[in-house]
């Protein structure tokens, strides 16, 4: 727009002295905007390394919560596995000692001992059970998943 007002006034019109001038003018305006276009530069460049550790951040805590999923998991998978050993263990000897109380070899005092005994394995392999899923829950939570 301004080449052409320029050139229409005078009788310039498409002529070189005028071309020249806009084309230099054109070149030159950006000349006094190089601070500002170096100080935006640093602050984009600024955000954009913030950005990026703010991801890295949350990467971090992502796999560190996945990790520490996975490995409750793993430790109320042994929990269990030795509480359902030990229930395993315990119901025999509950199971011997009810045979015994009625061939009348065991007082009953020691049979529902047994009983408590068993009764007391059988909620700790409960927990333990409870523990391991709840974990999943919270892996699957860790990965993403939502409720």
């Amino acid at each position: 727009a301004l080449y052409s007002m320029d050139s229409a006034t005078g009788g310039n019109f498409f002529s070189w002295n005028s071309a020249f001038g806009f084309l230099v003018a054109g070149l030159t305006q950006d000349i006094f905007k190089g601070g500002y276009k170096i100080a935006n530069l640093k602050i984009k460049k600024e955000k954009y390394e913030e950005l990026l550790e703010k991801y890295f951040q949350t990467d971090l805590n992502a796999l560190k919560e996945v990790n520490n999923a996975m490995n409750l998991i793993k430790q109320d998978t042994i929990s269990e596995n030795s509480s359902l050993k030990q229930l395993k263990l315990q119901n025999a000897i509950y199971k011997s000692s009810k045979k015994k109380l009625q061939r009348g070899t065991v007082s009953k005092m020691e049979y529902f001992d047994n009983k408590a005994a068993l009764n007391t394995i059988e909620q700790s392999w409960a927990s333990s059970k409870t523990a391991r899923l709840v974990d999943y829950v919270t892996l699957y939570k860790a990965l993403g998943g939502q409720l």
